[in-house]
């Protein structure tokens, strides 16, 4: 056995999305950390116990928003398409190889991940596309990729760029995007605007 006054610490570390842990007990008690840790004391015995329980699954929502100079009335044509991309990990490892639903109005696609849990998306301003099926407690990473000339990433106006997903409820994540038109110069009595 292990000599007495020996600390010992056990974290259950493999990666497996179809459960998750419940609940951690040491010697009957239930422990608000996911690691039981203690100290061996002479003639006793140290009960430790992972409870696990089946995992479910939940969704991210992806939201493309452009804000421009032009007013209200103008529309920012469908042919203007930008990229996402998302990286998704369970248990600080990539979600690797996994395939998902994608939801958009157009109908249901797939997506695979790569090695790194990674995959892309595009979408047009004011499209909204949905990840189904994602593990909950999957922690998600929405980046922009590729933006169009004029186009920046307005980062206080966007949201829930980072985060994980829960069986409760949707992830929603928000990139709002600003457009810069090029500024205006006279040419031989022209007037050009680049847009």
């Amino acid at each position: 056995g292990l000599p007495d006054g020996a600390t010992f610490s056990i974290e259950e570390i493999s990666v497996n999305t179809a459960y998750k842990i419940k609940d951690v007990h040491l010697n009957g008690q239930s422990l608000s950390a996911k690691v039981a840790a203690g100290t061996i004391k002479s003639m006793s015995l140290e009960d430790v116990k992972f409870i696990n329980t089946p995992t479910s699954d939940g969704n991210l929502v992806i939201t493309k928003r452009v804000t421009h100079p032009f007013g209200a009335d103008y529309t920012v044509p469908a042919s203007l398409t930008f990229t996402a991309k998302v990286a998704l990990t369970y248990g600080g490892a990539p979600l690797a190889d996994q395939t998902f639903d994608l939801a958009r109005s157009s109908g249901i696609t797939t997506v695979t991940t790569n090695e790194n849990g990674e995959f892309t998306v595009t979408l047009t301003n004011g499209e909204s596309v949905s990840v189904h099926n994602i593990p909950e407690e999957t922690n998600y990473t929405v980046t922009e990729i590729d933006l169009p000339d004029g186009f920046t990433l307005n980062e206080s106006a966007s949201s829930s760029l980072t985060g994980f997903i829960s069986a409760e409820g949707n992830a929603n994540a928000i990139l709002i995007n600003k457009y810069t038109p090029e500024s205006v110069s006279p040419d031989d009595n022209e007037i050009i605007v680049s847009i």
